[in-house]
């Protein structure tokens, strides 16, 4: 009898600990508070444990006005039903993992005015009964992979004041009805596959102030209309096709930062009305057709923190203002037609953080005036047909981090006083005359972590060799004569020397110095200069539960359950043993 009363109490217990683990475990959003009060208006989740689909249930709340679920591992796919929220006018599933096609029955949402399905795996078209959602202002599905066109009916929707689509496989042309959407202010339709020409339209979106176009397939001209835009504060049109020259009209774009048009076919001269776009602090025109010479306009622009002007056939002189701009700390001049001496006058660029002047013709020394350069921490020289010696005055440049000098003339030995250059990760001077001694002061170079001293007749000293060999074998990368230290050679190193040649005729423009801005655009720099570019007009949306929201609801639920059932065991065992 004593056995079953226990038995019986046991399997009541196991029944209990069986349930209380499957409520515990049931979706997040059944756990609202005591009553399951559906009457919620609003669902926010950031993190915690949380369901991996969407569950059905959600579609309880009826007078759920907003949902955000942002950066939640959510995965699956849209469930259609979610158009039965009939008062819903916020919508975030940003940086999950859903995937499938966005539904048609999402148009029914008419009281949308924020839509976010940005950085998933969404596939299928963009449906064209989306232009029912006439009161949307904000629609992201960037970094996704949509595929078709962009509808023509998306010029419906004349409330948006942000647009992103970027970063998918849409194709075909722009709609030009898009000039109907005046109000918009960011439009980034970059790192797509759309082709033809630019949308003349397109300079009727005067409110607009961030324009990405980049990353496509368009071809033929750049509208002058684009010029007209006064509120433009970034335009990105690098990566495409464009075959024109640029118009004058340029010079009309009173507040504009940042400016790319590299990558593209663009011929003809530097436009001289760029100097007077004097808000201007990025500008990329690398990687087209340009010839001539820089406009002498350049010295007034006084705002400008990044100029990229390499892979192009532009050839001196340089106007001595441009020597003198203040803010001025990324320049870029490489693989372009510059002959004669190398400009001592850059070493008045005090601001200076990169700077690289590789594949010209300058056939000159290494000017000592470089050594003002106190705040350069890349310094490119490679293949610009450079002699000499390396002046030891440059260790007086001590920040820099990156020196590449290769396959130049340059004759002498490695400067002793380069070992003071203590933040220095790389030195490659590959395929010059240097001879002489690994100099021993380099034993202290704690961050060098590139060492390339191919081709060269240098030697190692007898008194430090071990001590050298130790250091060249830490590095990532050493590359020096096998016969040299053959203990600690790595002839098959990892990484690819900065700005080497990607053909025997043209030099990449990646790895140690770029100033090409990336797809996103910066509208106003602060502080340290970047070309990474973001829009200035803050599009996100803070929205706040009227009644409740739930955080990590699933975590608390689990750990409270667990101790519960602990407590419970504790009870039941010391019952049994009683």
């Amino acid at each position: 009898e004593k056995l079953f009363v226990k038995g019986k109490i046991m399997l009541q217990f196991l029944s209990i600990l069986l349930l209380t683990i499957g409520f515990a475990k049931s979706e997040v959003f059944k756990i609202f508070d005591e009553d399951h009060d559906t009457s919620e208006t609003s669902i926010t989740i950031f993190g915690g444990s949380i369901p991996t689909t969407i569950p059905s249930e959600l579609l309880l709340f009826r007078a759920l006005t907003s949902l955000t679920v942002p950066s939640s591992n959510v995965n699956g796919t849209i469930p259609s039903e979610l158009a039965t929220l009939s008062r819903l006018n916020s919508i975030d599933f940003g940086s999950n993992q859903l995937s499938g096609s966005i539904p048609s029955e999402m148009s029914r949402l008419t009281a949308l005015t924020y839509l976010s399905f940005a950085s998933n795996a969404i596939t299928g078209m963009i449906p064209s009964q989306m232009a029912r959602l006439t009161v949307l202002r904000f629609l992201d599905l960037d970094t996704n992979n949509i595929t078709g066109t962009l509808p023509t009916q998306v010029g419906r929707l004349t409330r948006l004041t942000h647009l992103d689509i970027s970063k998918n496989q849409l194709t075909g042309r722009l709609p030009s009805d898009m000039g109907r959407l005046v109000l918009l202010r960011n439009a980034l339709f970059n790192d797509n596959q759309f082709i033809r020409n630019l949308p003349t339209l397109l300079g009727k979106l005067r409110n607009a102030i961030l324009l990405d176009l980049s990353g496509n397939q368009f071809t033929g001209t750049i509208p002058t209309e684009l010029f007209t835009l006064k509120a433009l504060i970034g335009l990105n049109l690098k990566n495409n096709l464009l075959n024109t020259t640029i118009s004058t009209w340029i010079g009309r774009l009173p507040i504009v930062s940042t400016l790319d048009f590299g990558g593209n076919l663009i011929t003809g001269s530097i436009p001289s009305q760029i100097g007077n776009l004097t808000t201007l602090n990025f500008l990329s025109l690398n990687d087209n057709l340009f010839n001539g010479t820089i406009p002498q306009s350049f010295v007034r622009l006084t705002s400008l923190f990044g100029l990229s002007l390499q892979n192009n056939a532009l050839s001196f002189p340089i106007p001595l203002g441009v020597y003198s701009l203040p803010l001025l700390n990324r320049l870029n001049l490489s693989n372009n037609s510059f002959s004669g001496p190398l400009m001592s006058e850059i070493g008045l660029l005090t601001n200076l953080f990169a700077l690289s002047l590789a594949y010209n013709n300058l056939s000159s020394t290494i000017p000592l005036q470089y050594a003002a350069l106190t705040r350069l921490a890349q310094l490119d020289l490679n293949s610009a047909k450079i002699v000499g010696t390396i002046p030891s005055e440059l260790a007086l440049a001590d920040r820099l981090r990156e020196l590449s000098i290769t396959s130049n003339s340059i004759s002498g030995t490695i400067p002793s006083q380069f070992g003071t250059l203590y933040s220095l990760t790389l030195l490659d001077i590959t395929n010059n005359k240097i001879s002489g001694i690994i100099p021993t002061e380099f034993l202290g170079l704690y961050s060098l972590s590139n060492l390339i001293l191919d081709s060269n007749p240098v030697t190692l000293s007898e008194t430090n060799a071990t001590q050298i060999c130790a250091i060249i074998s830490s590095c990532q990368k050493t590359s020096i004569n096998t016969n040299l230290c053959p203990t600690c050679i790595d002839v098959t190193p990892s990484v690819t020397p900065t700005n080497s040649p990607t053909s025997s005729n043209t030099p990449s423009n990646s790895a140690t110095y770029s100033s090409t801005t990336s797809n996103t655009m910066t509208t106003s720099p602060s502080g340290t200069p970047s070309n990474s570019l973001t829009p200035s007009l803050s599009s996100s949306i803070t929205m706040s539960p009227s009644r409740a929201s739930i955080s990590s609801a699933f975590d608390y639920m689990t750990v409270s359950t667990f101790i519960q059932c602990l407590l419970g065991s504790f009870l039941i065992i010391s019952i049994l043993g009683y």
